[in-house]
């Protein structure tokens, strides 16, 4: 699979969060590269959810912070979807603890899943209102 390339279209016009978005691409590739050496069958490692975890710690308080700040209306709503980002890297921690790996695959479709909707389409919409 080749690796995924930031586009114009993925900025939403906030320079931090359009870099913090740039890191979290970085992420997927990072996973893609993994696939790519180790086949389909590859799984997450600890260091993987480390870096999941803290990209989801820093860049949601800075982006639910900058919401409050600006009174978007919507605000509880991204919280109920980051809250739920970080569910999925702690049931991707259990699976490790538990010699119950997920693919690698899996993981990636949900991180390219979530780049697309909720990076692209929630951010955006907010980008929009604090404009």
């Amino acid at each position: 699979m080749d690796s995924f390339k930031w586009k114009d279209g993925f900025n939403i016009g906030i320079a931090e969060i359009d870099e913090q978005h740039r890191s979290f691409l970085d992420c997927l590739n990072d996973c893609n590269a993994l696939i790519s050496i180790s086949g389909k069958n590859a799984s997450i490692d600890q260091s993987l959810i480390d870096r999941l975890r803290a990209y989801a710690t820093m860049h949601f308080r800075f982006e639910e912070g900058l919401m409050e700040a600006k009174g978007y209306p919507e605000i509880a709503q991204q919280r109920k979807m980051h809250k739920y980002f970080e569910s999925q890297v702690d049931e991707l921690e259990a699976s490790l603890s538990k010699q119950g790996n997920r693919s690698l695959e899996s993981v990636l479709s949900f991180l390219r899943d979530w780049f697309l909707n909720h990076v692209i389409e929630q951010d955006k919409r907010f980008a929009s209102y604090v404009k």
